[in-house]
């Protein structure tokens, strides 16, 4: 597959310096170019594949769990306020971090992976 070619080099951020960044795009040229213009465009875009017939006729709704690598059930569970701080506090994902530890101490102690 052919990569797009980037004029500008990539710029790395974080979340919250994109945030406190001012948009460069220039909404009215947007809203003023024409929907030909637009559909041209995107039938160019190599990243844009076309949603055909072909696409419609294999392609299948399904449900949110079935995207997870495994489903998952939600719950509501008292931990120690320190521990779920400590867990908190290593950053974005930790409830599958928690969830790890978890399996991890099932697997140790004689869990079956049918159980897993």
């Amino acid at each position: 597959m052919k990569r797009a070619s980037h004029k500008t080099p990539v710029t790395r951020m974080t979340l919250r310096e994109a945030q406190a960044t001012a948009s460069q795009t220039d909404r009215q040229r947007l809203k003023d170019m024409p929907d030909d213009v637009i559909t041209g465009a995107a039938e160019t875009d190599p990243d844009n594949l076309p949603l055909d017939d072909p696409f419609f006729e294999t392609a299948r709704r399904l449900p949110p769990s079935a995207l997870l690598k495994e489903a998952k059930q939600q719950i509501t569970l008292r931990i120690d306020a320190g521990v779920l701080e400590w867990f908190r506090s290593s950053g974005s994902g930790y409830q599958s971090r928690m969830n790890a530890v978890l399996k991890a101490y099932v697997q140790t102690h004689g869990g079956h992976s049918s159980q897993l």
